[in-house]
């Protein structure tokens, strides 16, 4: 008996493969590569499997925390048509300047106070409503109780994620004026109305602070809302809905500090000389003095390298890729009439700086829309769907 030609055997033993035979711990890591609208727009339509991959609750939370946060910029001056812009780091490379798009946001503008999990909290006339820019999708809140009083900063929200429940947080002060604050929280999707959380923590005395940490802006990290002032910071942990309170670092002059999102982290940089910050993150939001140093920023040598007028000032406006890449804004003065004393088309840098915590890398690039930035908002694109705020059943994450 004579045995088959060569070729005929390596025929026989060739065995054929598609990517349906793949087991699906390899679909998963794959698909975690992919960007949300590809996932939303293309990828959920291949197959019912990897449909049943993408909605499931453990895809949802790996893809969210591989993800980058990038920043949304609302252009005071452009309100009612494409009023934000989108900056997003340019992957792994080291270059520092990010891409700049501008978008349309949903088919209702507003103004927005907060992102959390992809999921943007925004006002318009007097409604407040949570929206997935990637899928379009927008629900309506119960209308908070009436504010007493107009000063006080607008709604926050954020993730307790134990509980997987969102829960938008307000503030307002008693009819009497008698400094007695009254925290508002409503749990998205379970509580009909607005529950009241006066003085859950006793030893915190929240009625003896200072009016003005109210006025200020609510940022917020992972499971936790914050509320800053030049000497402290008031936190509070979703979950527990218990309050912490936090001192600041030893500092020579709390003036000179500025709180931030990263989209993880509350960051604090302190400013130094000569254009220089120390950067510190909030990593231990339940012990005392849960500060961690992180990094030095300094401009220095750069700015002074290339001659940059002393005059301008520079501030920490944002971060990009989860609080390893920080952003500073050269701020213009201005006049009684509004215009600018200086001209910083003439800076030989332009008017924004990016800096890599990790690696060190200075970068300068112009965006002239920050002249008009109203709000620096950490954001992630996710899969998370509206259906999962208003059902207490286990979340279909798409539509």
């Amino acid at each position: 008996m004579t045995s088959p030609p060569a070729s005929e055997s390596k025929r026989s033993k060739t065995v054929s493969y598609s990517i349906q035979d793949l087991p699906p711990e390899i679909v998963f890591n794959i698909l975690l590569c992919l960007p949300v609208d590809i996932l939303y727009n293309v990828t959920k339509y291949v197959c019912r499997a990897w449909y049943n991959i993408m909605s499931s609750p453990n895809f949802i939370d790996a893809h969210r925390l591989r993800s980058d946060t990038d920043g949304l910029i609302q252009i005071e001056k452009q309100i009612c048509s494409a009023p934000y812009l989108k900056l997003a780091a340019k992957g792994d490379k080291d270059d520092g300047v990010p891409e700049t798009t501008k978008i349309p946001f949903l088919d209702c503008p507003g103004l927005v106070m907060s992102s959390c999990n992809g999921l943007l909290l925004y006002e318009n006339l007097s409604n407040y409503y949570i929206a997935n820019p990637v899928t379009n999708e927008i629900v309506t809140l119960p209308p908070p109780p009436e504010k007493l009083f107009w000063f006080t900063w607008p709604l926050n929200f954020g993730y307790a994620s134990s509980s997987k429940r969102h829960k938008v947080v307000d503030w307002d002060v008693d009819q009497r004026m008698n400094l007695q604050y009254f925290c508002k929280i409503l749990t998205v999707g379970v509580d009909k109305a607005w529950r009241c959380l006066t003085s859950p923590n006793e030893s915190l005395k929240i009625e003896k602070f200072p009016p003005l940490l109210f006025r200020n802006r609510v940022l917020s990290s992972e499971g936790f809302l914050h509320w800053t002032y030049h000497a402290f910071v008031i936190t509070l942990d979703l979950e527990r809905e218990t309050f912490y309170f936090h001192g600041l670092p030893n500092y020579s002059d709390k003036k000179n500090t500025r709180f931030l999102e990263t989209g993880r982290l509350l960051s604090l940089s302190e400013f130094k000389v000569n254009y220089s910050w120390e950067i510190w993150f909030l990593t231990n939001v339940q012990t005392t003095g849960g500060w961690t140093r992180q990094a030095t920023i300094d401009l220095g040598p750069q700015l002074r390298c290339n001659l940059f007028p002393q005059a301008y000032r520079i501030e920490p406006v944002g971060w990009l890729k989860n609080g390893e890449v920080a952003i500073l804004h050269q701020i213009l003065s201005y006049d009684d009439k509004g215009s600018p004393l200086d001209d910083d088309k003439g800076s030989p840098l332009g008017n924004c700086f990016t800096c890599n915590l990790k690696t060190g890398a200075l970068n300068s690039f112009r965006l002239d829309e920050f002249i008009h930035c109203r709000m620096f908002t950490p954001h992630v694109n996710t899969l998370v769907s509206m259906k999962f705020l208003l059902s207490s059943a286990a979340p279909p994450f798409l539509s």
